[in-house]
């Protein structure tokens, strides 16, 4: 490989999420004869698997970029106060330009990628947490639809690469073994765990602002990234196994899909909720153990997160 083909080396953090349950809709693909018969159960099969895939690559998509199009002191709650107080924080995050990030799909498999970045360069800390958060976007309705993933989060090194020669990002590396060995054994339920990488980056990349002058560039780049760290640590909650793990279902989440007029959190949660129980009950009539007892610890979750998402609005069952 020459040097032209390698974009970026160095740290990088990637989130590998999962598409479970695909490989038994398979079984439906008997025969090329069924596949290309319109209305068949292949065909049927077929469209439905691959409309599962495609729904959750939206669903990121448009979060991602839905929720980078939102100014700093357009975000609500805790986030924004040190943007609020001093305007030269608006100011200095008004000229910054965002990182692009990485989008690999195969299969049910979807993997995004952003260099973490230097001092010198700036940091990717907001980049990573609207990451996170469209993530957690993306699993909720991805729930809300009956349809259960797993993924995970993590830091570590790697390259870029055909990012300059073919104009698309592909990540490779140590850090993409880490996040598909968390998602395929760490995770072990339907969750996204964050890596001890990823927790110690948030902790340790959090600048004390003391002493610095309130007018100065240093001061609104360490504010303006510790207002995203922060935002990460609302994405994050520690499971009963000790892992840490992205809380989509937690209250941040809940508030921003609240803001939606056209949303109903109601809904929405007791979609996922009863989701879930369907699948608790046929796994329970496959005397399917496993999966029941890793289905439970979804419902578990979720039941400890009922009150971000429910009110008074009638049919909230859960």
């Amino acid at each position: 490989m020459s040097d032209d083909m390698i974009g970026t080396c160095g740290l990088f953090v990637v989130g590998f999420y999962d598409i479970l349950g695909q490989s038994s809709s398979f079984n439906a693909w008997s025969s090329i004869e069924e596949l290309t018969t319109k209305g068949s159960p292949a065909w049927t099969a077929m469209l439905k698997s691959i409309s599962m895939v495609e729904a959750v690559r939206e669903d990121f998509n448009e979060f991602y970029e839905g929720y980078r199009s939102v100014p700093v002191n357009e975000i609500p709650d805790s986030c924004t106060e040190v943007a609020k107080k001093y305007p030269k924080i608006t100011s200095f995050v008004s000229s910054i330009q965002l990182r692009d990030i990485g989008r690999m799909s195969f299969s049910d498999t979807n993997i995004w990628f952003v260099p973490f970045g230097d001092k010198s360069s700036g940091y990717s800390t907001r980049e990573i947490a609207l990451m996170m958060l469209a993530i957690a976007s993306a699993h909720v309705l991805a729930l809300q639809r009956g349809v259960i993933c797993r993924g995970a989060l993590t830091i570590g090194c790697g390259a870029d690469i055909l990012g300059v020669k073919e104009g698309r990002g592909e990540i490779y590396g140590p850090v993409l073994l880490d996040a598909y060995r968390l998602e395929s054994e760490a995770s072990d339920y339907p969750r996204v765990i964050i890596s001890d990488s990823i927790y110690k980056m948030i902790r340790d990349t959090i600048v004390d602002t003391d002493g610095m002058e309130m007018d100065s560039v240093e001061f609104a780049s360490a504010n303006y990234n510790n207002t995203n760290l922060d935002l990460m640590w609302d994405f994050l909650y520690q499971d009963t196994d000790g892992a840490f793990a992205l809380d989509y279902a937690g209250e941040r989440v809940a508030e921003i899909f609240s803001a939606d007029e056209k949303l109903s959190t109601n809904d929405i949660f007791t979609d996922m909720y009863n989701n879930i129980q369907k699948m608790m009950n046929d796994a329970g009539n496959k005397r399917n153990f496993k999966h029941l007892r890793r289905l439970k610890l979804v419902a578990d979750y979720l039941d400890s997160r009922k009150q971000f998402w429910l009110n008074s609005q009638p049919g909230a069952t859960a």
